[in-house]
């Protein structure tokens, strides 16, 4: 069983928290804290005068995403140029990991694909 904390005991856990970096929810994640008990904590203190840093902001991460085309389209239709059966196109992607080469088409499963990565992975 834990053993109850002061206040000053909080303030010094909250003021750590806060010159973290890291959000209060991180932070308390991080340290075993429940965060709800951590918020309840704050305002305690706020209300007995204790002056808290200001709680860091999430930040958020923007990931950037290239859109390619992979099938031409065809100006008179709405809907991507299939290739045809026997038409031979270049691969999609083209592997090549510890020696080996993989060569992928576009409709190579995403199964196959994850398969090939970890395989090949497991070998580096």
């Amino acid at each position: 069983m834990s053993k109850k904390k002061s206040e000053q005991e909080w303030f010094n856990l909250i003021q750590a928290c806060r010159a973290s970096g890291l959000t209060d929810r991180q932070w308390c994640m991080q340290n075993s804290i429940v965060p709800a008990t951590f918020y309840y904590q704050a305002k305690k203190l706020k209300k007995a005068s204790y002056e808290l840093t200001v709680p860091t902001k999430a930040t958020q991460t923007v990931i950037s995403q290239d859109v390619v085309e992979l099938f031409p389209m065809s100006p008179l239709m709405d809907e991507p140029t299939l290739p045809q059966i026997n038409e031979v196109l270049p691969p999609a992607i083209k592997l090549t990991i510890a020696g080996v080469c993989i060569e992928l088409e576009n409709h190579a499963s995403p199964l196959l694909v994850t398969t090939i990565v970890q395989a090949l992975g497991a070998r580096c």
